[in-house]
Protein backbone atom coordinates (compact mmCIF):
# COMPACT_ATOMS: atom_id res chain seq x y z
CA UNK A 1 0.00 0.00 0.00
CA UNK A 2 2.66 2.76 0.60
CA UNK A 3 5.15 1.47 -2.79
CA UNK A 4 4.42 3.90 -5.03
CA UNK A 5 4.55 1.88 -8.03
CA UNK A 6 3.21 -1.72 -7.08
CA UNK A 7 3.56 -4.63 -8.79
CA UNK A 8 -0.14 -5.73 -7.59
CA UNK A 9 -2.51 -2.74 -6.64
CA UNK A 10 -4.53 -3.54 -3.69
CA UNK A 11 -5.82 -0.16 -4.14
CA UNK A 12 -7.94 -1.23 -7.22
CA UNK A 13 -10.28 -3.33 -4.39
CA UNK A 14 -11.61 0.05 -3.37
CA UNK A 15 -13.80 -0.59 -7.45
CA UNK A 16 -17.33 -2.21 -6.05
CA UNK A 17 -17.33 -4.29 -9.33
CA UNK A 18 -13.59 -5.24 -8.74
CA UNK A 19 -14.16 -6.20 -5.10
CA UNK A 20 -17.76 -8.17 -6.13
CA UNK A 21 -15.89 -9.89 -8.49
CA UNK A 22 -12.55 -11.08 -6.69
CA UNK A 23 -15.16 -12.33 -3.85
CA UNK A 24 -16.90 -14.34 -6.12
CA UNK A 25 -13.50 -15.72 -7.40
CA UNK A 26 -12.83 -16.66 -4.14
CA UNK A 27 -16.16 -18.75 -3.03
CA UNK A 28 -16.52 -19.99 -6.10
CA UNK A 29 -12.59 -21.27 -5.93
CA UNK A 30 -13.20 -22.95 -2.69
CA UNK A 31 -16.64 -24.84 -4.03
CA UNK A 32 -15.37 -26.34 -6.92
CA UNK A 33 -11.86 -27.97 -5.20
CA UNK A 34 -14.47 -28.84 -2.86
CA UNK A 35 -16.02 -30.99 -5.27
CA UNK A 36 -13.21 -32.23 -7.41
CA UNK A 37 -11.57 -33.72 -4.50
CA UNK A 38 -14.58 -35.24 -2.82
CA UNK A 39 -16.10 -36.67 -6.58
CA UNK A 40 -12.57 -38.34 -7.24
CA UNK A 41 -12.14 -39.78 -3.68
CA UNK A 42 -15.84 -40.78 -4.15
CA UNK A 43 -15.58 -43.12 -7.28
CA UNK A 44 -12.73 -45.02 -6.78
CA UNK A 45 -14.31 -45.45 -3.23
CA UNK A 46 -14.83 -49.30 -2.62
CA UNK A 47 -18.13 -50.80 -3.25
CA UNK A 48 -17.89 -52.91 -0.23
CA UNK A 49 -18.34 -49.95 1.91
CA UNK A 50 -22.07 -49.66 0.36
CA UNK A 51 -21.05 -46.78 -1.59
CA UNK A 52 -18.51 -45.52 -4.17
CA UNK A 53 -17.48 -47.04 -7.26
CA UNK A 54 -14.28 -49.54 -6.78
CA UNK A 55 -13.23 -46.86 -10.14
CA UNK A 56 -9.20 -46.36 -11.33
CA UNK A 57 -7.58 -43.42 -10.75
CA UNK A 58 -8.11 -43.42 -14.51
CA UNK A 59 -11.52 -43.67 -14.37
CA UNK A 60 -11.55 -41.06 -11.71
CA UNK A 61 -9.78 -39.02 -13.94
CA UNK A 62 -12.37 -39.59 -16.81
CA UNK A 63 -14.68 -38.18 -14.66
CA UNK A 64 -13.49 -34.98 -14.95
CA UNK A 65 -13.60 -34.88 -18.89
CA UNK A 66 -16.96 -33.24 -19.39
CA UNK A 67 -16.11 -30.83 -16.61
CA UNK A 68 -13.47 -29.73 -18.98
CA UNK A 69 -15.59 -29.67 -21.67
CA UNK A 70 -18.57 -27.81 -20.97
CA UNK A 71 -16.17 -25.07 -19.23
CA UNK A 72 -14.51 -24.84 -22.37
CA UNK A 73 -17.89 -24.56 -24.85
CA UNK A 74 -19.54 -22.29 -22.02
CA UNK A 75 -17.30 -19.88 -21.80
CA UNK A 76 -17.77 -19.44 -26.05
CA UNK A 77 -21.22 -18.58 -25.42
CA UNK A 78 -20.94 -15.65 -22.81
CA UNK A 79 -21.02 -12.98 -24.98
CA UNK A 80 -24.04 -13.65 -26.83
CA UNK A 81 -25.53 -14.70 -22.67
CA UNK A 82 -24.21 -11.20 -21.74
CA UNK A 83 -25.83 -9.09 -24.40
CA UNK A 84 -29.46 -10.72 -23.57
CA UNK A 85 -29.27 -11.43 -19.96
CA UNK A 86 -26.48 -8.83 -18.36
CA UNK A 87 -22.78 -9.52 -16.85
CA UNK A 88 -24.58 -9.60 -13.00
CA UNK A 89 -27.09 -12.19 -14.21
CA UNK A 90 -24.73 -14.45 -16.19
CA UNK A 91 -22.79 -14.45 -13.44
CA UNK A 92 -25.60 -15.47 -10.90
CA UNK A 93 -26.92 -17.97 -12.86
CA UNK A 94 -23.67 -19.69 -13.33
CA UNK A 95 -23.48 -19.78 -9.63
CA UNK A 96 -26.37 -21.38 -9.24
CA UNK A 97 -26.07 -23.83 -11.91
CA UNK A 98 -23.15 -24.96 -10.42
CA UNK A 99 -24.99 -25.25 -6.72
CA UNK A 100 -27.56 -27.61 -9.08
CA UNK A 101 -24.36 -30.02 -9.54
CA UNK A 102 -23.80 -30.21 -6.23
CA UNK A 103 -27.13 -30.60 -5.01
CA UNK A 104 -27.77 -33.48 -7.93
CA UNK A 105 -24.65 -35.48 -6.86
CA UNK A 106 -25.41 -35.01 -3.35
CA UNK A 107 -28.99 -36.64 -3.77
CA UNK A 108 -28.18 -39.11 -6.84
CA UNK A 109 -24.67 -41.24 -6.11
CA UNK A 110 -25.90 -44.92 -7.18
CA UNK A 111 -24.50 -45.08 -10.49
CA UNK A 112 -21.30 -44.02 -11.91
CA UNK A 113 -23.32 -41.89 -15.05
CA UNK A 114 -24.64 -39.67 -12.24
CA UNK A 115 -20.50 -38.42 -11.62
CA UNK A 116 -20.27 -37.67 -15.45
CA UNK A 117 -23.51 -35.49 -15.49
CA UNK A 118 -23.11 -33.85 -12.14
CA UNK A 119 -19.52 -32.65 -13.70
CA UNK A 120 -20.89 -31.81 -16.58
CA UNK A 121 -23.52 -29.34 -15.34
CA UNK A 122 -20.44 -28.19 -12.77
CA UNK A 123 -18.58 -27.62 -16.17
CA UNK A 124 -21.90 -25.18 -17.27
CA UNK A 125 -22.02 -23.17 -14.19
CA UNK A 126 -18.17 -22.71 -13.49
CA UNK A 127 -17.13 -22.12 -17.19
CA UNK A 128 -19.60 -19.21 -17.58
CA UNK A 129 -19.14 -18.01 -14.07
CA UNK A 130 -15.04 -17.97 -14.72
CA UNK A 131 -15.39 -16.66 -17.94
CA UNK A 132 -17.08 -13.88 -16.97
CA UNK A 133 -15.22 -12.72 -13.89
CA UNK A 134 -12.05 -11.19 -15.61
CA UNK A 135 -13.79 -9.25 -18.09
CA UNK A 136 -15.94 -7.57 -15.02
CA UNK A 137 -12.79 -6.67 -13.58
CA UNK A 138 -11.01 -4.94 -16.75
CA UNK A 139 -13.98 -3.14 -17.12
CA UNK A 140 -13.82 -1.28 -14.12
CA UNK A 141 -10.56 -0.16 -13.97
CA UNK A 142 -7.82 1.67 -16.60
CA UNK A 143 -6.23 -0.46 -19.00
CA UNK A 144 -3.09 0.13 -17.52
CA UNK A 145 -3.75 -1.86 -14.38
CA UNK A 146 -5.37 -4.59 -16.32
CA UNK A 147 -2.01 -6.62 -14.71
CA UNK A 148 -2.03 -6.06 -11.84
CA UNK A 149 -5.86 -6.89 -11.15
CA UNK A 150 -6.03 -9.68 -13.18
CA UNK A 151 -2.48 -10.67 -11.10
CA UNK A 152 -4.82 -10.11 -8.03
CA UNK A 153 -7.65 -12.29 -9.02
CA UNK A 154 -5.73 -15.32 -9.57
CA UNK A 155 -3.89 -15.40 -6.44
CA UNK A 156 -7.51 -14.76 -4.73
CA UNK A 157 -8.69 -17.84 -7.04
CA UNK A 158 -6.23 -20.29 -6.01
CA UNK A 159 -6.15 -19.27 -2.55
CA UNK A 160 -10.09 -20.42 -3.14
CA UNK A 161 -9.05 -23.61 -4.45
CA UNK A 162 -6.13 -24.50 -1.80
CA UNK A 163 -8.89 -23.51 0.97
CA UNK A 164 -11.60 -25.59 -0.66
CA UNK A 165 -8.78 -29.20 -0.99
CA UNK A 166 -7.98 -28.20 2.69
CA UNK A 167 -12.10 -28.17 3.99
CA UNK A 168 -13.26 -31.22 1.82
CA UNK A 169 -10.04 -33.37 3.44
CA UNK A 170 -10.93 -32.22 6.91
CA UNK A 171 -14.52 -32.39 6.43
CA UNK A 172 -13.66 -36.48 5.33
CA UNK A 173 -11.35 -36.69 8.37
CA UNK A 174 -14.13 -35.39 10.51
CA UNK A 175 -16.38 -38.24 9.18
CA UNK A 176 -14.86 -41.55 9.14
CA UNK A 177 -16.54 -44.62 9.72
CA UNK A 178 -15.19 -48.25 11.57
CA UNK A 179 -12.91 -49.63 8.49
CA UNK A 180 -11.14 -46.03 8.35
CA UNK A 181 -12.06 -45.02 5.69
CA UNK A 182 -14.73 -41.76 5.11
CA UNK A 183 -18.52 -42.72 5.11
CA UNK A 184 -20.67 -41.86 2.38
CA UNK A 185 -22.32 -39.37 4.94
CA UNK A 186 -19.07 -37.25 4.84
CA UNK A 187 -19.15 -36.74 0.99
CA UNK A 188 -22.77 -35.86 0.69
CA UNK A 189 -21.94 -33.30 3.56
CA UNK A 190 -18.60 -32.49 1.16
CA UNK A 191 -21.34 -32.00 -1.50
CA UNK A 192 -23.66 -29.84 0.26
CA UNK A 193 -21.20 -27.37 1.07
CA UNK A 194 -19.78 -26.90 -2.29
CA UNK A 195 -23.51 -26.27 -3.17
CA UNK A 196 -23.57 -23.76 -0.21
CA UNK A 197 -20.70 -21.66 -1.30
CA UNK A 198 -22.22 -21.86 -5.04
CA UNK A 199 -24.97 -19.78 -3.47
CA UNK A 200 -23.22 -17.36 -1.30
CA UNK A 201 -21.34 -16.51 -4.65
CA UNK A 202 -24.65 -15.99 -6.83
CA UNK A 203 -25.33 -13.58 -3.13
CA UNK A 204 -21.94 -11.98 -3.37
CA UNK A 205 -22.51 -11.43 -7.24
CA UNK A 206 -25.94 -9.93 -7.32
CA UNK A 207 -26.02 -7.99 -3.79
CA UNK A 208 -22.70 -6.28 -3.38
CA UNK A 209 -22.79 -2.79 -4.98
CA UNK A 210 -21.19 -2.89 -8.93
CA UNK A 211 -21.19 0.68 -9.68
CA UNK A 212 -20.02 1.23 -13.77
CA UNK A 213 -16.32 3.36 -13.28
CA UNK A 214 -16.61 5.80 -16.05
CA UNK A 215 -13.47 5.67 -18.05
CA UNK A 216 -12.86 7.95 -21.06
CA UNK A 217 -12.20 6.04 -24.45
CA UNK A 218 -8.52 5.78 -24.41
CA UNK A 219 -8.57 4.30 -20.26
CA UNK A 220 -10.69 1.51 -21.40
CA UNK A 221 -9.26 -1.91 -22.71
CA UNK A 222 -10.68 -2.40 -26.54
CA UNK A 223 -13.59 -5.08 -26.14
CA UNK A 224 -11.75 -7.82 -28.46
CA UNK A 225 -9.01 -7.82 -25.90
CA UNK A 226 -11.78 -8.68 -23.31
CA UNK A 227 -13.42 -11.39 -25.22
CA UNK A 228 -9.76 -12.70 -25.72
CA UNK A 229 -8.89 -11.99 -21.78
CA UNK A 230 -12.32 -13.98 -20.70
CA UNK A 231 -11.89 -17.36 -23.36
CA UNK A 232 -8.23 -17.99 -22.63
CA UNK A 233 -9.35 -17.25 -18.35
CA UNK A 234 -12.25 -19.63 -18.94
CA UNK A 235 -10.11 -22.45 -20.91
CA UNK A 236 -6.90 -22.50 -18.67
CA UNK A 237 -8.85 -23.27 -15.76
CA UNK A 238 -10.26 -26.40 -17.28
CA UNK A 239 -8.82 -29.55 -15.21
Amino acid sequence: MRTENPLVQLRLLRHPSVLSADACALVLGVAMYMVLSGVTEFVQSPRSGGFGFSASAIVAGLVLIPLSFFMLTSSRTLPTLVARMGIRAVLTLGCLIAALGCGFFAVFHGALWQAFVMTGVLGVGLGTTFAAIPGVIVQAIPARETGSAMGFYQVVRFTGFSLGSALAATVLAAHVGGNGQPTVGGYTVVLWISGSFCVLAAALVWFLPARTTRLTPAERLPTDEIRLLEQTDGDGLSP
